[in-house]
């Protein structure tokens, strides 16, 4: 068994409706948020799930590993942080970064509405075979969160498939399986980290999401 080539988090692959790429939304971050794993601080990636909060501000998601949430969006991109003394280029959130009660100085983060969408996301463990990935076809799951420390600088949450979460008669999974994903990093069906095509179910967005946030 070879695992298949790790990669992070959830990837933009297209819209199910043909339309073009999605205009990137911005969201605002409260000064000073530290999202976290556990006990584990981390920074937001590129493909991490988030959601709004009643503040109108944004916050990571939570998967398999909690109480799952719904998401609202997969973050893409960031604007300038204040690092203490001016507002400098990011490629990624920094947990505990305060900016007070400066809003010249607040932080954001763009991310793609995840209704109507597709992603790719490797799974948290091994799908067994290609006959069993093509049997998870139109199953639900959750995603997971696991805190990455390999790098003290740059702590990740690393969104992945709950493999152990498929059920395709449990309506309330954050996720839809759509399809295998046909990367050629699929190389292995009995390896770790097999990419899968997948649609949010449990979202925020409006007509979905009827309440006010």
């Amino acid at each position: 068994m070879a695992d298949n080539t790790r990669r992070y988090g959830f990837r933009w692959i297209r819209s199910i409706g043909g339309m073009p790429n999605p205009k990137p939304q911005r969201m605002r971050v409260a000064s000073g948020y530290s999202p976290v794993v556990g006990a584990t601080p981390v920074n937001i990636q590129v493909g991490d799930p988030v959601l709004y909060t009643t503040t109108g501000t944004a916050i990571k998601g939570v998967g398999a590993e909690g109480t799952q949430t719904q998401t609202y969006g997969v973050c893409i991109g960031f604007g300038p942080r204040f690092d203490g003394s001016a507002m400098t280029p990011t490629n990624k959130y920094i947990y505990n970064t305060v900016y007070g009660s400066n809003l010249e100085r607040q932080t954001y983060i763009y991310v793609v509405p995840v209704v109507g969408q597709l992603f790719e996301i490797d799974c948290d463990a091994t799908i067994t075979s290609q006959a069993t990935a093509i049997g998870h076809i139109g199953a639900n799951a959750d995603y997971i969160l696991t805190a990455d420390t390999s790098d003290a600088n740059n702590p990740k949450m690393t969104p992945q498939l709950n493999v152990a979460s498929i059920n395709p008669a449990t309506a309330t999974l954050q996720l839809r399986i759509e399809d295998l994903s046909e990367t050629m990093d699929n190389v292995d069906w009995t390896g770790a980290y097999t990419k899968l095509l997948v649609t949010f179910n449990r979202v925020q967005q409006a007509p979905y999401q009827t309440t006010g946030i």
